[in-house]
């Protein structure tokens, strides 16, 4: 058997029409990356935000559960926001942390600061045996590649221990 022997003109796309349709799939890819970009960092500001929110809620609920006074604590190890859900009484050298998503950073000008101890700051939210926390104030969360980029906050408004999520935008977050 034998394959048909391909014409000349019939063998397909020269160089000059392809260089076109390649030139313009460049445009618009050079067009749509820093959207794409600024889409995936913010989705990841959220995650963490959510997954800060969620440890929270967590830290509230054990706090209510086993009667006593609990608290979460966050840390900065080098680059990496670490997270851990303990008793009030509990040593931080004797707790299980566990890491955050890794594109953010607390901001360093957060209501809940804890202590420094061998040059890490730690951050801490402490609720009494009934679910009420013991401070108010906000988490301002960031993208550590870009300082200045998108932002999100949460805020442990009342005495009840009401919490709210907020945006870069919202006055709370940002006064």
């Amino acid at each position: 058997m034998h394959l048909p022997i391909a014409r000349k003109g019939e063998g397909g796309f020269t160089l000059a029409e392809l260089l076109p349709v390649i030139l313009i799939i460049g445009i618009l890819g050079a067009i749509a990356a820093p959207a794409w970009l600024g889409f995936v960092e913010q989705q990841r500001i959220n995650t963490a935000r959510s997954d800060l929110h969620s440890h929270l809620r967590a830290t509230q609920t054990k706090a209510i559960q086993q009667r006593i006074n609990y608290q979460m604590t966050l840390r900065m190890q080098g680059t990496q926001a670490q997270i851990a859900v303990h008793p009030e009484s509990a040593s931080l050298n004797n707790v299980v942390w566990q890491n955050l998503a890794d594109p953010i950073w607390i901001e360093g000008n957060t209501n809940f600061r804890g202590s420094v101890v061998n040059g890490t700051q730690y951050y801490r939210v402490r609720f009494t045996y009934q679910g009420h926390p013991r401070e108010l104030g906000t988490f301002r969360i960031l993208a550590k590649q870009n300082q200045s980029g998108k932002r999100r906050c949460i805020t442990v408004s009342t005495l009840l221990g009401a919490m709210r999520l907020t945006d870069s935008d919202d006055s709370v977050c940002w006064p």
